[in-house]
């Protein structure tokens, strides 16, 4: 009986709660002014962005954490014999021993860093900081180590660099950084790195060195030209507020002056928003119905329809929201351009265009680096594009990131 009493206390209280948030809910909406955020899609400047034209990438990764494969470790002294792996208060022993000089070869790969890199407009560097402590032999024959890195091209291992440490002390903490070029996209694609440790020492000695390697990052930064790589660019940016009321409805205003038959410009936009709806196991949006009334005037309907848009710019979502909230949202798509349904050269495509609106609608933010230039929220569109209407990588993550799975 006590505990039947609990119980419907714990469900008064629960209830009590549920009913002050809604209450809450409908009062910031009567009370509270939305801030009002509109987006624009630019238009192309005069210099077309494609596959032809150059942009910079740059990667800066973690070879001990980020998603690389340590392949092997190979021991070997100068004469290519075995060399056993000795270690000296957890030290990796490289030093000289009778007439041979130890090394150690570390082997990493990351599968494909960049596989849409066809060229290069310029050649890029690379560069391999190994973060780490050396030692020195208390018989003080080991004077350094030298850090020499290969990378692959396909079919073998090619010299980029190497550079020496030489030491004074018996415990040195350094960052040894060694660079090159890397003049093949073979080298950039598929990436895979030997990084060959070698202890340096009197060759009649039996001194001995030491290596704690705590860090191994690469960095790669170039021109180059890049194909479609949005299956695996995982950029994204929010702008900080959604529809929390989902799935979210949405009108369509099909009057237009291109000669657009009404049913077809529905079915346009509607594949536009079933790419988002695609990419999670939530329910995202719902169309509703036809509607007469115009975008852009808050009025407690989502529309979208032609219009007149401010500026260069292929179309403008207009965003009303009140902190983490989206309460309404219009698009515009401009009426002074020429629009295609089909993705007619020259022309603005319906639903590229759409698809990168409803990432808005989604609460994504525009994108605008070079490198970004491939995925649906890129914010400067162009016409005769249709290769947006394909969500990317970063839109898919950006999309779950608001949505979930």
């Amino acid at each position: 009986m006590k505990h039947t009493k609990h119980l419907k206390l714990a469900i008064l209280v629960v209830a009590a709660f549920l009913l002050l948030t809604e209450v809450s809910l409908q009062l910031s909406n009567i009370f509270a002014q939305p801030q009002l955020t509109i987006i624009y899609q630019y238009l192309t400047p005069t210099t077309v962005h494609t596959a032809s034209t150059p942009v910079l990438v740059y990667y800066t990764t973690n070879l001990l954490v980020d998603g690389w494969v340590y392949e092997k470790q190979e021991w070997t002294h100068a004469n290519n014999a075995p060399w056993l792996d000795k270690r000296d208060n957890n030290y990796i022993l490289l030093g000289a021993v009778s007439a041979d000089v130890g090394k150690v070869d570390k082997y990493y790969s990351v599968g494909n860093l960049n596989p849409f890199i066809t060229s290069f407009y310029s050649t890029p560097t690379c560069t391999i900081h190994v973060i780490a402590r050396l030692y020195k032999g208390s018989s003080g024959w080991c004077g350094g180590i030298n850090v020499r890195v290969y990378v692959w091209d396909g079919s073998k291992y090619c010299y980029i660099g190497d550079t020496t440490t030489f030491l004074t002390g018996k415990w040195e903490d350094h960052v040894i950084s060694v660079g090159g070029v890397l003049d093949t996209p073979a080298k950039v694609n598929g990436v895979r790195f030997k990084v060959e440790m070698s202890g340096l020492g009197s060759p009649s000695g039996s001194g001995r060195g030491g290596i704690n390697v705590d860090q191994i990052y690469m960095s790669f930064a170039g021109w180059v030209y890049l194909d479609d790589d949005s299956s695996i660019n995982s950029h994204y940016s929010g702008l900080g507020y959604s529809f929390s009321s989902r799935p979210t409805t949405y009108y369509i205003n099909p009057s237009n002056s291109k000669g657009f038959d009404s049913n077809a410009l529905i079915a346009q936009i509607t594949f536009a928003a079933n790419a988002w709806e695609a990419s999670t196991s939530a329910c995202v949006f719902s169309y509703v119905d036809k509607t007469t009334t115009a975008p852009g005037s808050r009025d407690g309907k989502n529309i979208i329809g032609f219009g007149t848009v401010s500026g260069s710019a292929a179309a403008a979502t207009y965003i009303w929201h009140f902190w983490y909230h989206t309460w309404e949202a219009d698009t515009i798509l401009n009426k002074d351009l020429d629009w295609s349904l089909t993705g007619e050269s020259g022309k603005f495509d319906v639903r590229n265009v759409m698809t990168h609106e409803f990432g808005h609608w989604c609460g994504l933010a525009d994108l605008y680096g070079d490198v970004d230039y491939w995925l649906t929220m890129y914010g400067i569109g162009s016409a005769g594009e249709t290769f947006r209407r394909t969500l990317g990588l970063g839109d898919k993550l950006g999309l779950q990131a608001v949505y979930g799975k």
